[in-house]
């Protein structure tokens, strides 16, 4: 599949101190900057930081196990709908 979207690097890892390990680093997709990718404890996420809930916590919009599938995700949602829209 074609890669309609672009990651751009805005945070690298940085480590938090002893006993409370790394951050990971952060990806905005390019065009849409609004919509963060990262890695979690329980895979990759791609939220919306345009839109906070009620209690201040960003909307998922796609996760995966493996970043290259969380790509191809943001690519079929990019294509069905545009990710200006999400």
């Amino acid at each position: 599949m074609k890669n309609y979207i672009k990651l751009t690097k805005v945070r690298g890892v940085t480590w938090r101190g002893n006993g409370m390990g790394n951050d990971s680093a952060q990806w905005v997709v390019k065009g849409a900057e609004h919509i963060t990718v990262l890695q979690t404890a329980r895979g990759w996420i791609a939220r919306d930081d345009s839109h906070r809930e009620e209690h201040g916590i960003s909307r998922v919009v796609a996760c995966a196990d493996y970043k290259r599938d969380l790509i191809n995700e943001l690519n079929l949602q990019y294509i069905l709908d545009g990710l200006r829209s999400i």
